[in-house]
């Protein structure tokens, strides 16, 4: 899977687009999936159009508008259909839980959008391959980790040298060491694209992440 990163965008949150390595020859090539679309939708579907892509699938790591302002806007420009985790679905529809209050918004993803939940271990095709749902609560509910091959979107969960703030409505410090465990003991290593900040690896984190650390999650 070839990551192409867009970042930063709105709120230094990162967008990524994700296009299949499979190298078939079939429909399916060209499609692409984009992840966390914060802001500025028409930059977003004019780098897939350049690349000679079409953007098929809109995946969400969790409902925080940072993530998700962009929705309404490219799914109008692409039909695309929108997939979440269950534990987030519902904060799609709220600004409480989706956090847009805080900029002074009142964001919602429109009730025609075609929204599919997700669930742990649940898979959405990209192209020829597939991203594999890993549920990660704790910055948010439904907050989720997707990986394929040795690609892993981490989302506000897992960042070069930090973590997802668990302080707004919805997060939870307990879930979050769990999580963090969880990725921690993945077996193998992973490039890492996260929310905010530049791409890392699995193993690194391992090493140099104090939230990685037995110090912070007790084991």
């Amino acid at each position: 899977m070839r990551i192409i990163p867009l970042y930063p965008a709105y709120h230094e949150a990162n967008c990524y687009i994700a296009v299949s390595t499979c190298g078939c020859r079939s429909a399916c090539a060209n499609e692409c999936a984009v992840f966390d679309p914060g802001a500025d939708a028409e930059r977003i579907f004019n780098r897939a159009k350049n690349n000679g892509l079409e953007i098929k699938s809109i995946i969400l790591t969790h409902a925080h508008f940072d993530h998700i302002m962009a929705v309404n806007e490219l799914v109008a420009l692409t039909g695309a259909e929108v997939y979440i985790h269950k534990g987030d679905l519902q904060a799609l529809y709220e600004p409480s839980l989706n956090l847009s209050g805080l900029i002074g918004s009142s964001y919602t993803v429109n009730a025609d959008v075609k929204v599919n939940a997700l669930s742990d271990k649940d898979q959405v095709k990209v192209g020829g391959e597939y991203f594999t749902v890993i549920s990660t609560p704790g910055h948010t509910p439904g907050s989720a980790c997707f990986v394929c091959g040795d690609v892993m979107i981490t989302g506000d969960t897992l960042f070069g040298s930090n973590i997802g703030r668990t302080d707004f409505p919805g997060g939870d410090i307990s879930q979050m060491k769990e999580s963090l465990r969880l990725l921690r003991d993945t077996e193998g290593d992973y490039t890492l694209y996260s929310g905010h900040g530049g791409e890392t690896t699995l193993s690194r984190e391992r090493q140099h992440n104090y939230y990685l650390f037995p110090q912070f999650l007790g084991k």
